[in-house]
């Protein structure tokens, strides 16, 4: 199966590596019921969707009943409608009868949720407790009231758990990231309301070099007039650029292939050319990176800091807010104690970007 600049990663795509020691850490907590909210962070095209599907996989597998959720703008204009809908998901994923109830405040999902455990504990063994996991995929697409409302019932999924026994088994899993920090003071000290064993920031990680090589491997196996060795220095080279970026590594390579089937020699200039064409793409069109710059600026004023990154690095805190906000936008990353960019290809695009 070959690189392609848009495709989008499969969970069995032989151009998507699974995450294990996350997916592993995920679906234990969920089998504990030990932890209520996690946030899973990464960037466009990092394959959280696909870590989704195969989380929900896996916690079936382990007795877990997991609700997907693919949430749009449409999902909900009003608060009730919203979670009439999520009840309405969640029926459908747990296969229980479906009892008609009435949905105006958080509380009532909550309450709501407290029945389906309840239902569900009615049809396990008495030494198996009922767990449901909720999995909801772009909750930053719902309307920003609503957002913020949603956002309320997260927090009160964790203070209403000795009036509702019920939500000690109920798992909730976000993609998360800008979602957090885009929502009012209130909401966006979620982290802080709730006990560190009880929510969860999961990162998608960066591919190390040698699962950007085998991502290589299997994005230009149709070109098999290439040499083992040929293929190798590529993928290296990609590295170097990418830093292990799943998006990067795909969009690199999509170009790379496209130039190959076209007949462009195989030199020292092939992987620099592409990476020079991505960057200026992200720079100059719409992109992930670019909304990401944009709203660096807008909302925080911190293109300065971000451009001052291209010419050198500087010392990491986690607790510095200008770090922390680049970093949960996407654009600077932890290394060796250090705050840096997160690799060539977005150092070169914000050297260009205006």
């Amino acid at each position: 199966m070959p690189f392609s600049e848009v495709k989008p990663l499969s969970q069995n795509d032989l151009l998507y590596c699974l995450p294990k020691q996350e997916l592993e850490r995920l679906v234990s907590a969920c089998c504990k019921g030990a932890q209520s909210i996690w946030l899973v962070q990464g960037d466009f095209r990092m394959g959280k969707t696909s870590f989704f599907n195969a989380t929900a996989s896996e916690l079936a597998r382990v007795n877990v009943v997991p609700c997907q959720v693919q949430f749009s703008p449409t999902s909900g204009k009003v608060f009730p409608d919203l979670l009439k809908w999520l009840a309405e998901q969640v029926w459908e994923s747990t296969r229980l009868p479906c009892t008609e109830i009435s949905f105006q405040y958080g509380t009532d999902f909550l309450r709501f949720l407290n029945h389906v455990i309840e239902q569900l504990a009615s049809k396990t063994p008495a030494h198996q407790p009922p767990r449901l996991a909720l999995l909801l995929d772009n909750v930053s697409r719902l309307e920003r009231n609503v957002l913020d409302d949603f956002a309320s019932v997260l927090v009160e999924l964790i203070d209403d758990r000795s009036r509702f026994q019920g939500l000690n088994w109920v798992t909730v899993i976000i993609t998360g990231g800008v979602y957090l920090e885009s929502l009012d003071t209130r909401v966006s000290t979620l982290n802080d309301r709730i006990d560190l064993s009880q929510s969860t920031t999961l990162i998608l990680p960066e591919l190390d070099q040698h699962q950007c090589l085998t991502l290589v491997q299997n994005g230009l196996q149709d070109l098999n007039w290439l040499a083992q060795d040929q293929v190798t220095s590529i993928g290296d080279q990609i590295y170097s650029k990418t830093h292990g970026h799943p998006a990067l590594i795909h969009s690199i390579g999509g170009k790379i292939y496209s130039e190959l089937e076209g007949g462009k020699p195989v030199n020292g200039a092939l992987v620099d050319d592409a990476a020079e064409f991505l960057a200026g793409r992200l720079a100059m069109m719409k992109s992930t990176f670019r909304s990401s710059l944009e709203r660096a600026q807008q909302d925080w004023h911190l293109l300065d800091d971000a451009r001052s990154l291209v010419r050198s690095d500087m010392q990491y805190s986690r607790n510095d807010p200008v770090i922390r906000r680049l970093e949960i936008l996407g654009l600077v990353k932890q290394h060796n104690g250090r705050c840096v960019l997160r690799n060539e290809i977005f150092r070169k695009a914000l050297e260009i970007w205006r």
